[in-house]
């Protein structure tokens, strides 16, 4: 005959407090045993690291083990999964709140920047200088737009409008782009923009482009006044 699972003798057996060997007993099965197969209320490895925690949750519930009094498995796992349920509402009551107190405040506009971009040609001149300095930062990996500063696995963007590709001094330009024959203004920037590869195919840039008519406007813009279009 196969023995009895622990668990069954709990609401007959263990209705006053069990001693030291019998807990024991108990915690030996769960952990070491890995379930038994038919007889576990719920069976299985998962359902070990559960009884395992709901244990020690009685453990400290109830204070020390000469003191310990069982109850059903399922009483057990409902009291456990109840106190881990209340202490998670608050963990994330307190995460949402120290994420809206420390969240940075982004940087504000000068409006030097968006009178700039108020005098550039449309459809630019409606465009957001805060929008188009967001979408850059998608850019930032491989360009920098500073005058003088060094090239990063694209070209400086600075001065761009009005520059003949490909001609960027001290960057190593793949055949595709150094083929090419165009001046950068805004409308070759736009469709560049919305897909490189599609624009201008077997160049280097990998990047999948900016899809958003909007958010390419904005971009633009911010680029016009940053790289010192004139």
């Amino acid at each position: 005959m196969s023995a009895k699972h622990p668990l069954s003798q709990t609401r007959t057996k263990w209705q006053k407090p069990a001693p030291r060997a019998a807990i024991a007993q108990l915690v030996e099965h769960l952990i070491c045993n890995q379930g038994v197969t038919g007889s576990s209320p719920v069976g299985g490895t998962a359902s070990n690291a559960l009884f395992r925690s709901a244990f020690l949750f009685h453990k400290r519930r109830m204070g020390r083990f000469a003191r310990l009094r069982p109850i059903g498995a399922r009483e057990s796992v409902r009291q456990f999964v109840g106190e881990l349920s209340m202490r998670a509402a608050f963990a994330i009551a307190a995460l949402l709140a120290l994420t809206a107190c420390g969240q940075p405040k982004p940087p504000e506009v000068d409006p030097a920047k968006q009178a700039a971009v108020a005098a550039l040609p449309a459809p630019y001149n409606a465009a957001s200088y805060a929008e188009g300095r967001n979408v850059f930062r998608q850019c930032r990996s491989c360009h920098v737009i500073a005058a003088g500063a060094p090239h990063r696995a694209g070209p400086n963007l600075h001065g761009v409008f009005g520059r003949h590709i490909g001609t960027s001094e001290g960057f190593t330009y793949s055949q595709a782009v150094r083929d090419a024959d165009f001046v950068w203004d805004a409308d070759h920037l736009d469709h560049w923009l919305q897909n490189p590869q599609t624009f201008l195919p077997g160049n280097r840039m990998g990047f999948a482009g900016v899809h958003d008519d909007t958010e390419r406007r904005d971009l633009i813009a911010y680029l016009m006044v940053e790289s010192g279009a004139q």
